[in-house]
């Protein structure tokens, strides 16, 4: 009788709907330890890469780079380096991560001739508790990188979408003159 059991079962569709189960109790687990793994695998390297990330609430994953941190400090409006003059673009779009919103700060290149990512958070919403969180921890890895404790990201101009949540963030996080922009 096991034998005949054991010829009729479905060991595929078993094997999916136990990954369907798994997915349905536990939605991000499995993800955010292999970002967890990648995390310290890359700390190596660039420590800024995944900056923080966080499996509570607030759920997010702060991602830069020493590299994109140079360049953001290269966009102070008070400078002289090429990017000086450029605006910083902040935007959030539901495509990239399933069932979060990617927030992104970036820049145009005029010689690459392309926006440029300068920091990514996956979070859950796009609302001023997020875009505040994200705009502290932009802060967090400039001065860490710049080594200057009171460093503050200083574009010449600010440019979003309409949310509502994006304006009082920033003015919160870089003050009333980005207001002005």
């Amino acid at each position: 009788m096991e034998k005949e059991v054991e010829d009729t079962l479905d060991w595929q569709w078993l094997s999916i709907a136990k990954k369907q189960m798994k997915r349905d109790t536990e939605p991000f687990r499995h993800d955010f330890e292999a970002v967890v793994t990648f995390k310290h695998y890359f700390d190596k390297k660039d420590s800024f890469y995944i900056y923080k990330i966080n499996d509570f609430q607030p759920f997010f994953v702060f991602k830069m780079g020493t590299q994109k941190a140079k360049m953001a400090i290269n966009t102070d409006k008070n400078g002289t380096h090429f990017l000086w003059d450029e605006f910083c673009y902040i935007n959030g779009k539901r495509k990239r991560c399933c069932n979060f919103v990617t927030v992104t700060a970036s820049v145009y290149d005029s010689l690459l001739q392309k926006q440029i990512a300068l920091a990514v958070m996956e979070a859950k919403n796009e609302d001023t508790t997020n875009i505040d969180l994200f705009c502290t921890l932009f802060n967090e890895v400039l001065q860490k990188v710049s080594v200057q404790k009171d460093h503050k990201f200083n574009p010449v101009g600010w440019c979003t979408d309409v949310v509502g949540a994006n304006f009082p963030a920033i003015t919160k996080v870089f003050g009333d003159e980005a207001k002005a922009c």
